[in-house]
């Protein structure tokens, strides 16, 4: 298979290296996205929990953009998409910035919807708090910072 060619006759579209690369492709192609898209559907407007109890929240995500989520992500997880939240209290602080994340368990691709359990674990006092949901791409931004606006729900801690 392997012929001896010049430098000006080489192949360079096929060759062990290409070929390797190309197998390998998915992971070269993670990046940053370019269309912050996305839509949700939360049939669940209150949850009621007790302080630190973790309850999981279904949820249906769906890709209104043009690209696709990547459900992997590079060595270090970045740029694999979850979905997770933020809590804030009744006067508007965020108690909890950085949430439990749900795993995507394929990629989703433009236009597919896909249902999740998001668990949502509760703050230690009790009290009235409003959980926003939002997609958030790992080592990149959370979709609410990039105009997306999140799905909202009551936190009712007793």
């Amino acid at each position: 298979l392997h012929r001896h060619l010049s430098p000006c006759n080489r192949d360079w579209k096929d060759n062990p290296i290409s070929r390797a690369i190309n197998v390998n492709r998915s992971i070269s192609e993670l990046k940053p996205l370019q269309d912050w898209n996305a839509a949700y559907e939360l049939k669940t407007k209150t949850v009621f929990l007790s302080p630190n109890e973790t309850k999981e929240i279904p949820i249906t995500i769906t890709n209104t953009g043009k690209e696709l989520w990547p459900n992997t992500g590079d060595s270090n997880g970045k740029y694999v998409v979850h979905l997770s939240y933020h809590i804030a209290n009744s006067q508007g602080k965020t108690v909890c910035f950085d949430g439990n994340r749900a795993k995507l368990d394929k990629n989703i691709n433009p236009g597919d919807s896909i249902g999740l359990m998001l668990p949502v674990t509760a703050p230690k006092l009790p009290g009235r708090y409003i959980i926003k949901i939002s997609l958030v791409q790992e080592g990149v931004a959370w979709f609410d910072e990039k105009g997306v606006p999140p799905i909202t729900a009551e936190l009712v801690v007793r």
